[in-house]
């Protein structure tokens, strides 16, 4: 796990190398642990990026949400 700081929060992602980039942007649940099954089988091929939302699961907000 990596942290990114952004202006106004810090976003927690993951990335597997091997290949082509594929994005896994998460949904209403915003948490990119629901890409986890999916990310380990991919990852033998491709480089996955997955992601935590600006204020969901594990990427803290600094400040309120806009």
């Amino acid at each position: 796990m990596s942290i990114l700081e952004v202006p106004g929060a810090r976003l927690c992602y993951e990335t597997h190398v091997s290949g082509l980039l594929m994005l896994m942007a998460p949904g209403a649940s915003g948490g990119a642990d629901i890409f986890k099954r999916v990310s380990e089988h991919l990852a033998a091929h491709n480089t996955v990026f997955t992601y935590d939302r600006r204020g969901f699961s594990r990427s803290q907000l600094d400040g309120p949400q806009d």
